[in-house]
């Protein structure tokens, strides 16, 4: 898809609409216009384990990416990383804003939950 290198394991639509994500095993998050399907975006994640699954918050200012042991939060206009959240001895498998983008559901391997604000 779009040029990962290795398997993609996760793809999220943005709530506009206008962008698609995609998450690989290759550690790169790449944005893709839904009008063309051209990547405008790309975030090259800093830890070298599978990037686990992405998603675009509600108002589209921000990415959320599960790693090994961490989350981390990136402004999706620039892909400056925001915010690192570490509390997981595990990798992270999946994560999903709110409705409203004031809250973030993480899940790691082995089933832990977390809910931040």
């Amino acid at each position: 898809m779009h040029g990962h290198r290795r398997a993609v394991r996760s793809v999220s639509l943005s709530w506009s609409g206008k962008t698609i994500l995609t998450s690989g095993d290759d550690v790169v998050h790449k944005l893709i216009d839904t009008r063309t399907f051209e990547v405008w975006g790309k975030i090259e994640g800093k830890n070298d384990y599978s990037c686990g699954k992405s998603c675009i918050s509600p108002d589209d200012r921000y990415i959320a990416t599960g790693a090994f042991c961490e989350v981390n939060i990136w402004e999706m206009a620039t892909g400056k990383l925001i915010r690192r959240l570490k509390e997981y001895p595990y990798v992270v498998k999946c994560c999903c804003w709110s409705d409203v983008g004031q809250r973030l559901t993480t899940l790691d391997a082995k089933g832990n939950i977390c809910l931040w604000t």
